[in-house]
């Protein structure tokens, strides 16, 4: 940013004694949006969601899914539609391969016919978890300290393990479901797995917004590294409980067809779990530390 503040400042000045210097500036950028037969470099949300969905949500080379849209045959210079087919996903690593001279375009349309994502059958990425222990907000409900986070019939969905050694992060992992009760992501110690049976999965700068359709969003991730990851909105069931809860709609929490626990929002700190799930209870803050817990009712 300093770099390009001062190229800036530098162009201001030169402006004021040679206009032809900023003319030359303002029309470049001007020609990079659009090709020599006119076609934007903007792609329409239901092609980029078409190419998304074929390539599994991760680059076709690595599998890794924070990606960016690639024009291979034929490439974006050439091209006079955004055709999904001739479109692939590529990480920032293959992706400068490519535009470097490393990796030919011919490679990559050979690869894209079997995706990586796909192959693995999911689309995968990190979570910057640092050497604190991360805080975890999941809707209404925010962790401090606490080893799992959601625990239901025993099974630990949401957890924190400590570092491996010193100076390792802590550890992150989870199994989240839609409504359905199908695996949306899995979290294994840092590294998120999108499913490629997903209906969409997309990567817009620190959030991941997983959908069942086109309005139906059943699961939004935030990063905020190194220290916390927050859940914006999860709408899962699990084994017959469903859990809803958003940063704005409090914790529903409902067993079956019995009537839902609701809270508009609760803090836990320094607990083992926040929120148990049991056969005859639902728990809040089990094993010491201490709890905030908003207006409720059960």
């Amino acid at each position: 940013m300093l770099a390009a503040a001062r190229v800036h400042g530098f162009l201001s000045e030169r402006s004021l004694q040679n206009t032809s210097v900023r003319w030359l500036n303002l029309s470049n950028s001007s020609m990079t949006d659009q090709n020599r037969h006119g076609l934007s470099r903007s792609i329409p949300a239901p092609v980029q969601r078409e190419v998304r969905k074929r390539c599994g949500f991760g680059c076709v080379i690595c599998g890794v899914a924070i990606c960016q849209y690639e024009h291979v045959v034929p490439t974006f210079a050439d091209a006079r539609i955004h055709d999904p087919r001739a479109i692939v996903l590529l990480c920032g690593g293959c992706h400068d391969q490519v535009t470097r001279g490393h990796l030919s375009k011919d490679t990559v349309a050979r690869v894209a016919k079997a995706p990586k994502a796909l192959q693995r059958g999911f689309g995968f990425g990190p979570f910057d978890i640092g050497e604190m222990h991360p805080e975890i907000v999941v809707g209404a409900l925010v962790a401090r300290r606490v080893t799992t986070v959601l625990r239901v019939w025993g099974v630990p969905l949401l957890q924190i393990a400590p570092p491996e050694e010193h100076g390792a992060p802590f550890r992150l992992s989870a199994l989240l479901t839609d409504r359905s009760g199908r695996i949306v992501v899995r979290i294994v110690d840092n590294e998120w797995q999108a499913q490629a049976t997903n209906w969409d999965v997309d990567v817009v700068g620190p959030r991941i917004t997983f959908r069942r359709d086109h309005r139906d969003i059943c699961l939004r991730l935030r990063t905020d590294p190194p220290n916390r990851v927050v859940i914006e909105s999860i709408d899962m069931v699990f084994a017959g409980v469903r859990i809803l809860t958003s940063e704005r709609s409090g914790l529903s929490i409902r067993v079956g067809n019995s009537r839902p626990f609701r809270a508009e929002n609760a803090i836990v700190e320094g607990s083992d779990t926040a929120v148990d799930v049991r056969y005859d209870s639902i728990a809040i803050g089990v094993g010491g530390g201490s709890i905030q817990l908003g207006p409720s009712e059960f």
